[in-house]
């Protein structure tokens, strides 16, 4: 009887284990000098954010916070079509290692948990710090970086593969996404501003960045093509206020650059807009700050003088309160340097973990914030819904009609998030998948733990549109 219970015990303790999922840096980190992964030869979940996408092969994944070590190759051609850049996702597979490249193989599952989160920003690197020929550059692989003021040492090879350097450093290019040599042209001697890619590598020709598409790739230092970034927070909470930055690349004199006006957006629902801090930035005077209403304001600043920055300045700062769980972004949707429309723009997010034993439930649409959506024109509705992380979780998630008629039944499964929200976005149709008729109906989320036979709910009306004729 004692070693039955003993065996029981093990086992539940084994299941446990195995219902964490790893994070990439769990998986990537070693101290090992071959780089290889201290979990290879075994099968893993592993979670992260899809950053890049490679049809037909595989795709990459991150940990949201971003960092040394945080990025993860996932190899399997049917694998690619299952996910998008910026799914949360825990995938299932072995851990190998193919060419040097610690990657996740064959995955035999891949659970989406939510959508449309922010990809972590890419890591501005030396090429000092990302060579292709040191093994300092291990601690980059998977991982979306930025290397700057480069010039061509070779053409690309008939791999497609081609090297940059800025001193006496030297960083290889790699054609994984797209044909660079056809999208544009290289010749040694030419120089490039910036150069962004996630990071691979191949024991044959070393580590090697892959720009995802032709705006990865800056060949002029210009005013459209400076690079504005929102700083993120990974572990927010309700009631704190936080500060995010926004960052900008360098501002050269001879730009004549004066003023600068940006529009953000957010959910003014869980995120309150507070004020703007300027002191130690490069923002000498109060701003003006318009309320354009529903989550959205303009910020415009006019110097006295001529502004300059260098990579990496700060422009200035935002402050906000969250009032909501979730993955609360915040997003510029213009930015203009002058009267100048500047291309690169970076959203930020402050992520905001559910602490409470309740059922959390949030609903809007692809548009905005509202739960008014019209099916009929394409409108999608997002219920996220959360808990408690730390117990095991079951969300049921139905729509009723006005007389209390189940119509359907978006989400019946597990929590796998670590997060403890996760989100789903419903098209308007019944369980039969007939389109339903305009009017108002009734979400209830319902979350469950299964140790306790605890439950929780909340409600919330959502309206379908109708169309005018």
């Amino acid at each position: 009887m004692k070693g039955i219970i003993l065996s029981i015990l093990s086992l539940t303790i084994a299941v446990v284990i195995m219902a964490v999922p790893f994070s990439c840096y769990d998986i990537q980190y070693t101290e090992n000098a071959s780089g290889d992964s201290p979990y290879e030869g075994q099968t893993v979940d592993v979670t992260g954010v899809v950053t890049a996408v490679i049809p037909g092969t595989g795709f990459y994944m991150a940990d949201p916070g971003g960092g040394p070590w945080s990025g993860l190759y996932v190899y399997g051609r049917n694998s690619a079509a299952q996910v998008s850049v910026g799914d949360e996702i825990i995938a299932t597979g072995d851990i190998i290692e193919y060419s040097g490249l610690t990657e996740l193989s064959l995955p035999t599952n891949i659970q989406i948990i939510s959508n449309n989160n922010p990809v972590p920003a890419a890591i501005d690197l030396t090429t000092a710090q990302v060579p292709y020929n040191n093994r300092i550059s291990e601690q980059w692989e998977g991982v979306l970086v930025s290397i700057y003021d480069l010039t061509v040492t070779s053409t690309p090879d008939s791999y497609g593969q081609w090297k940059v350097s800025s001193g006496n450093a030297v960083s290889m290019i790699d054609d994984i996404f797209f044909n660079i040599a056809a999208a544009t042209t290289i010749n040694i001697g030419d120089t490039w501003h910036k150069i962004t890619g996630i990071v691979d590598q191949h024991t044959a020709a070393g580590y090697k960045l892959n720009p995802r598409s032709m705006q990865d790739m800056i060949k002029e230092n210009k005013i459209e093509n400076s690079i504005i970034e929102i700083s993120s927070i990974g572990n927010a909470q309700i009631g704190e206020s936080y500060i995010l930055d926004v960052s900008t690349s360098m501002i050269n004199s001879d730009w004549e650059v004066s003023s600068y006006t940006m529009d953000l957006s957010f959910d003014n629902g869980r995120l309150q807009f507070n004020d703007v801090v300027f002191d130690s930035t490069l923002t000498l005077t109060r701003p003006q700050i318009s309320d354009l209403g529903q989550g959205k304001i303009r910020i415009h600043y006019q110097a006295d003088q001529t502004m300059t920055a260098n990579l990496g300045d700060i422009l200035i700062k935002l402050s906000f309160t969250v009032q909501g769980f979730g993955n609360l972004s915040v997003n510029i949707s213009e930015f203009k340097y002058g009267d100048t429309p500047v291309n690169n723009l970076s959203s930020g997010s402050l992520v905001v973990k559910v602490t409470e034993a309740i059922a959390f439930m949030s609903i809007s649409t692809t548009s905005s914030s509202k739960n008014v959506f019209d099916p009929a024109m394409g409108e999608k509705l997002i219920i996220e819904y959360g808990t408690k992380v730390g117990f095991l979780s079951r969300a049921l998630i139905r729509i009723y009609d006005v007389q209390g008629r189940l119509v359907a039944t978006p989400v019946h499964k597990n929590f796998e998030s670590s997060t403890g929200f996760e989100s789903v976005q419903w098209d308007g149709r019944d369980s039969n998948m007939k389109r339903l008729e305009p009017g108002v109906y009734y979400c209830h989320a319902e979350v469950s733990n299964r140790e306790t036979s605890k439950r929780y709910k909340t409600v919330q009306p959502v309206v379908i549109k109708a169309r005018l004729k």
